[in-house]
C-alpha cells in the first residue's frame, strides 16, 4: 500500500486501486456462496479434504472462467462508466488471476474450517510478501508502471494456486468424482449466503465507483488510502470469525451465542483501542507513510474509522445466524438493506462533499447495520446487546493473558 501510493501517486493509486475493485467484483459473481459453503460443510465434518479440494477445483476453474468471458464482452461498456481511466490491459491482465485468486481463498477457506489457522495464517503472510516485493521490484528496481505491476500480481496469483493444488493433491489426494447429493447441500446453502456476500462487497466497495465517476481516478487513489487504512481493523475481525466459526458452527446455541457475544467485545476492545490511536496519529501516519500528496486522505480516515468498528462487530454477531442457526438469508437481507442505503447515501453525499462524503455515509450505513444485527441477536440469542459492545473485566484479563502468553513463546522461540 505505502509502495504503490508512493512511486503511483493519487491518480496511479486509484487505478490500482480500481483494478484490485475488478478483480474482487469478478471473485464475488464466481464465488456464488461457496466460501461461506465450504465453512459451513467442512466445519459440520460433512466434507473431508480430499473432496473439498476438488471442489476448490472444479469450481475456481469453472466459475472463474466463465466469470471471465461476460466480463471481456462487456468490457467497453465497464470500462467506459464503472472504471473509467483503466487501459485495456489492465482490465485484461486483471481479470486473467481471476481463477488463481478464486481457488486460493477456496483452498484458505477449507484449512481455517479445518481450524489449521497456521498454514493459513503462513501461507496468507507469505502471498503478502510475495506482493510486497512484486511492488518493490517493478516500481522501485526497475522503474515498471502500473501495467507491469497487474502482471507481476497476476503471475504470482497464478503461479502460488497452480503449486498449491499440485502440493495437495500430492499430499492429500484428489476426489475426482464428488457425490451429486453434496454438490447440492453445498450449492443450497451457498445461494443462501450470497446475497449478503453480494451486498457486502457492494457496501464496502459502491463507494469507489461513485466517486470515480464524479471527481476521477484521483480521488479513488486519495480515498483508497483512507480505506485501506481503516480496513486493517478488519484483518482482526477476519482472524477472529475465522477462528470462531466453526465452534459457532457445531456448538450448542446457547455456548455460540456466548462465543459470538465474547467476540463482538474483543473486536470493541482491540480494535476500538487500535482505531482511537490511529485517528489520533492519522495526520502523521499519512504523511510520513504516503507523502503529501495524500493528507487530504486524513479526514476520511476519521470519518471511516467508528463505522469501521461497527461493522467488524456486525459481521461476527451475523455469524450466529449463517453459521448456527443455519440461517445465511438472514444475514444476507441485513446486508442487502444495507448496501440499498448505502448506495442512496453515496449517490447524495459524494458528489457535495468528496471522499468525506463517501467516509461519512460508510460510516452511517455501517452503524446502522451493527443496530440491526443487535436486534437480531437479541431476538434469537436473549443477549442484551450491551454484552455484545461492551467489553468486561473478564475480557481484559483475557487480553492480558493472551498478551502474556505469546510474549512467552517468543521468548521461548528466541
Amino acid at each position: 500500500m505505502v509502495v504503490t501510493a508512493r512511486y503511483l501517486g493519487p491518480a496511479g493509486k486509484g487505478i490500482l486501486s480500481l483494478s484490485a475493485l475488478l478483480v474482487g467484483i469478478a471473485f464475488l459473481f464466481a464465488d456464488v456462496g461457496l466460501t461461506k459453503s465450504l465453512t459451513y460443510h467442512v466445519s459440520k465434518g460433512e466434507m473431508d479434504e480430499p473432496t473439498a479440494l476438488a471442489v476448490s477445483a472444479y469450481g475456481a476453474a469453472l466459475l472463474g472462467g466463465a466469470v471471465i468471458a461476460v466480463a471481456l464482452l462487456l468490457e467497453p461498456w465497464l470500462r467506459q462508466v464503472l472504471f473509467e481511466g483503466m487501459s485495456h490491459r489492465v482490465y485484461t491482465v486483471s481479470l486473467a488471476s481471476l481463477p488463481g485468486a478464486v481457488f486460493i481463498q477456496f483452498w484458505i477457506t477449507v484449512k481455517t474450517a479445518r481450524r489449521r489457522f497456521a498454514v493459513a495464517a503462513a501461507f496468507q503472510f507469505g502471498q503478502s510478501v510475495l506482493a510486497l516485493g512484486v511492488a518493490v521490484a517493478v516500481l522501485a528496481v526497475i522503474g515498471g508502471d502500473i501495467e507491469t505491476l497487474v502482471t507481476g500480481n497476476t503471475v504470482v496469483v497464478l503461479s502460488l494456486a497452480t503449486g498449491v493444488l499440485v502440493v495437495s493433491i500430492v499430499r492429500q489426494g484428489f476426489t475426482a468424482r464428488t457425490p451429486g447429493s453434496l454438490i447440492l447441500r453445498i450449492l443450497k446453502y451457498g445461494v443462501a449466503a450470497y446475497g449478503g456476500s453480494l451486498s457486502n462487497y457492494a457496501l464496502l466497495r459502491v463507494d469507489m465507483l461513485v466517486l470515480n465517476a464524479v471527481f476521477g481516478n484521483a480521488a479513488v487513489g486519495q480515498y483508497s488510502v483512507a480505506v485501506s487504512m481503516t480496513e486493517s481493523l478488519w484483518h482482526i475481525d477476519n482472524a477472529m470469525g475465522r477462528a470462531v466459526m466453526p465452534d459457532v458452527v457445531s456448538s450448542k446455541q446457547t455456548d455460540a451465542a456466548t462465543l459470538v457475544a465474547a467476540s463482538g467485545r474483543m473486536m470493541v476492545l482491540v480494535g476500538g483501542s487500535l482505531a482511537i490511536g490511529i485517528f489520533l496519529a492519522a495526520p502523521w501516519l499519512v504523511q510520513w507513510l504516503f507523502g503529501p500528496a495524500f493528507v487530504e486522505s486524513v479526514a476520511a480516515l476519521r470519518v471511516l474509522l467508528p463505522g469501521a468498528i461497527c461493522l467488524s462487530v456486525a459481521r461476527l454477531v451475523l455469524q450466529y445466524h449463517q453459521g448456527n442457526l443455519g440461517r445465511p438469508g438472514q444475514a444476507s437481507l441485513v446486508l442487502a438493506g444495507s448496501a440499498a442505503s448505502g448506495l442512496a447515501l453515496y449517490l447524495l453525499l459524494v458528489p457535495q462533499f468528496g471522499i468525506v462524503g463517501a467516509a461519512s455515509a460508510s460510516s452511517i450505513v455501517y452503524a446502522a447495520t451493527l443496530i440491526v444485527a443487535l436486534v437480531m441477536f437479541r431476538r434469537e440469542a436473549d443477549i442484551s446487546p450491551w454484552r455484545v459492545v461492551v467489553p468486561c473485566r473478564e475480557d481484559v484479563e483475557r487480553l492480558l493473558q493472551l498478551a502474556k502468553a505469546l510474549l512467552r513463546a517468543g521468548g521461548r522461540h528466541t
